[in-house]
């Protein structure tokens, strides 16, 4: 008799998007708990490894997501700057290094272990997703290219780069939107960073990518399209 093979323990949903109630109390607290931290990350990274977010304390999460919402909290609701208000995106930058990055006595997101910018930015954008995108390798290839970003996907060098994330950022809105936004409402930014990932997840624009391929159109890109330089 052949032996009853183990069940397959079957994976969780990707990009299954917790319960909003988190993103209320945590505004009206102004920090988010543990718990809430993780279930944002497991919506962010459903299939990897969140151990090492296990390992700050409690006072951590609550002054490191204190800090961050604090520097988000003028932003709430308002969406991201236009795209030739340069003024606005150099204010947008500062709150969003400062969420991220903090200093040595009001550390940011990024401080905590097991949290680069992918997942950092996850917890910005669930909490107020009008003004906040996700950044990650799939996005990183589609607004920076492979040509100079392909090392760093590997090594993930632009993970803890926040000035690459602003880049990103406003490269989403100048060129992202106009390429991809063609019906009212407008996108969130938000949204926009979901097309681009899905954009540089699809098979063909990574390969056309590799191979600095312009003479065959990228799927989702526009001829004019061009890619950013990491800071």
């Amino acid at each position: 008799m052949t032996p009853a093979q183990p069940k397959k323990r079957p994976s969780p949903a990707y990009q299954a998007v917790p319960n909003y109630t988190i993103r209320g109390n945590g505004w009206k607290r102004g920090y988010l708990t543990p718990l809430e931290f993780l279930r944002i990350q497991a919506w962010k990274s459903a299939n990897s490894s969140l151990a090492y977010i296990t390992l700050p304390s409690e006072a951590e999460f609550t002054a490191v997501t204190s800090h961050a919402l604090s520097e988000m909290a003028p932003w709430r609701r308002k969406g991201a700057p236009q795209a030739r208000d340069s003024a606005g995106w150099a204010a947008w930058k500062a709150s969003a290094v400062s969420a991220l990055t903090g200093s040595a006595s009001s550390p940011g997101l990024c401080s905590l272990s097991g949290v680069a910018l992918p997942r950092a930015t996850a917890i910005m954008a669930f909490m107020d997703p009008e003004t906040w995108p996700i950044i990650d390798q799939h996005g990183v290839r589609v607004i920076f290219g492979s040509r100079s970003a392909t090392q760093d996907h590997r090594d993930y060098k632009w993970a803890n780069n926040a000035d690459a994330f602003a880049v990103y950022a406003e490269a989403l809105v100048s060129q992202g939107a106009p390429a991809w936004d063609t019906s009212p409402p407008s996108m969130t930014i938000h949204q926009l960073d979901q097309r681009a990932m899905q954009i540089g997840m699809d098979e063909r624009t990574k390969l056309r990518l590799r191979a600095h391929d312009r003479t065959t159109p990228v799927p989702g890109l526009p001829s004019s399209w061009k890619f950013r330089q990491l800071p």
